[in-house]
């Protein structure tokens, strides 16, 4: 039999699970619904009543919908590592990669695209920055090597990549009915892409 000591811990602890799963499904239902709709035209009622939670306990975790925009977009970034290349010399099959990620994820792009369109303001920190940091500085280390042309810009390069692994992707729908006529599934077109970022970013002779 438990005393009230432990009844308070057992009653804490299953509070504290709650909670963390609440949260976890808000941010699911919040990350469908941004992801369809943007920043201004997501519902917070929807998000709640999706999640199973109700608008209360969404503005005691989240304060607004500001706030929890960012929150998605914070976990979506973190989620997706692959949006980055490790290594520079990898470009070609980290883009394929991308490529891949794009189609299989696709709330991932649709989540950046709003992002960029609507001018939310997202709170980043450091270690949000790091990675990309990191890869700008990958890319001048492998330009110094030969391994990468030298002429051009790190941060650009790597802005291209992002582009190119997402170009079929968000292609529009006209231009992909077109490309599927005539050949192969745009979401099956992953060597031409790694091919492109091998011939731009191949070593000048």
């Amino acid at each position: 039999m438990l005393d009230g000591y432990s009844t308070n811990r057992l009653v804490g602890r299953v509070n504290l699970v709650s909670a963390d799963s609440t949260k976890i499904r808000i941010i699911a239902a919040a990350t469908q619904g941004f992801a369809a709709h943007g920043l201004a035209g997501a519902r917070v009622g929807r998000i709640a009543m999706t999640a199973g939670a109700n608008k209360e306990r969404l503005y005691a975790y989240f304060g607004n919908k500001e706030r929890l925009f960012g929150t998605v977009l914070r976990q979506t970034l973190s989620r997706s590592d692959a949006w980055v290349p490790e290594r520079a010399e990898d470009l070609g099959e980290a883009t394929g990669e991308l490529f891949d990620l794009a189609f299989r994820r696709p709330e991932l792009v649709r989540l950046l695209a709003w992002w960029r369109l609507e001018g939310a303001r997202v709170e980043l920190s450091p270690d949000d920055l790091e990675p990309y940091r990191h890869n700008i500085d990958d890319i001048a280390a492998a330009q110094r090597s030969g391994l990468i042309g030298k002429g051009w810009d790190p941060a650009d390069l790597l802005a291209i990549v992002g582009a190119l692994a997402t170009a079929w992707a968000d292609a529009p729908d006209p231009l992909v009915r077109i490309a599927e006529t005539d050949g192969s599934p745009v979401r099956d077109r992953r060597a031409a892409i790694e091919e492109a970022v091998r011939r731009i970013t191949g070593p000048i002779h």
